[in-house]
């Protein structure tokens, strides 16, 4: 991880500041540097529930993430799926064997084996653009 562990699991959800995607963003500002959550912290709620709307995937590619292949994934690329079977895009940082640092709705944070075998509940794979 970027960081101890202790820093990403166990958070309670909070829209735009513990949610799934603030979450991701946090962990690639560590990673690598970056000011993503800065760019979350400005938006307004209005904002960031038209992302919420047009899915995430729009986020990561307005963030000039470039999409790569489901089967070509890498320990800290950021992972778009259907959660639950309803199409609600969901953000989670794949951290290897097949794990996923993640945090769902009214959930505490937290890191989960996810089955990478079902191709039809991922939406994308986005890596930080170097």
């Amino acid at each position: 991880l970027a960081a101890d562990p202790d820093l990403w699991i166990g958070r309670v959800w909070a829209l735009k500041k513990s949610d799934c995607a603030s979450l991701a963003a946090e962990y690639q500002d560590k990673q690598f540097n970056a000011d993503y959550m800065a760019t979350i912290k400005g938006y307004s709620l209005k904002k960031w529930g038209e992302y919420f709307h047009r899915g995430m995937v729009a986020w990561l590619e307005d963030f000039g993430m470039p999409k790569v292949a489901l089967e070509d994934r890498q320990l800290h690329d950021v992972v778009v799926y259907d959660y639950d079977g309803d199409h609600n895009m969901h953000v989670g940082t794949y951290l290897g064997d097949n794990k996923l640092l993640h945090h769902l709705p009214n959930k505490l944070s937290s890191i989960d084996v996810v089955d990478f075998t079902e191709t039809d509940k991922f939406l994308g794979v986005y890596r930080h653009a170097v």
